[in-house]
């Protein structure tokens, strides 16, 4: 069995991830000018002058993307708190869940 590795909390460099993050386009941004991978990419680099920046910016931006799977889905009337005021049509409110799973997988469920 392997040995895991040791992490090394030393060797983060916030300041440059806080640098990126800050520059990060919006969902609307990246809808308007990226069609690709290869347009991403470019992208990016108008973003980031340096161009190890920009790498580390769509770096962190597949990995967002890859890892955060979540979705909101709106709750069906018999699902909802009543204590919420659902059941008044003149304080109704609307619920929604977040999984994370996509609402046809879920519906399996």
């Amino acid at each position: 069995m392997a040995k895991a590795k040791k992490v090394d909390d030393n060797n983060k460099d916030f300041e440059k991830i806080k640098r990126i993050y800050l520059k990060f386009p919006s969902v609307a941004e990246l809808r308007n000018n990226c069609t690709s991978e290869a347009s991403l990419k470019e992208y990016f680099n108008t973003l980031y002058p340096n161009p190890e920046d920009s790498m580390a910016g769509y770096k962190l931006m597949r990995y967002i993307f890859a890892t955060n799977r979540i979705t909101l889905c709106k709750l069906s009337p018999e699902n909802t708190i009543p204590k919420m005021g659902n059941l008044d049509p003149a304080n109704f409110t609307q619920e929604y869940i977040l999984t994370s799973h996509d609402p046809e997988r879920e519906a399996i469920f």
